[in-house]
């Protein structure tokens, strides 16, 4: 029976700058993948600075 609520998937917004070192972005990689499959997440998103947030709306609408 349906609840009349919308569905919203959602979407993990992940930051890394790009100064982050190998190693780091190893350890990174492995967490965000743990997160992503823990909270079922529909997209991942991956920003490195401020422009991309501001971004995020267009990244949504697939318009990256």
């Amino acid at each position: 029976m349906a609840s009349g609520r919308l569905s919203v998937p959602y979407v993990l917004i992940c930051y890394m700058p790009s100064t982050t070192s190998s190693e780091q972005r190893m350890l990174y990689a492995g967490a965000k993948e743990l997160m992503r499959k823990e909270a079922e997440t529909g997209r991942v998103l991956d920003v490195e600075d401020a422009e991309e947030v501001e971004g995020i709306a267009e990244m949504l609408r697939g318009e990256e």
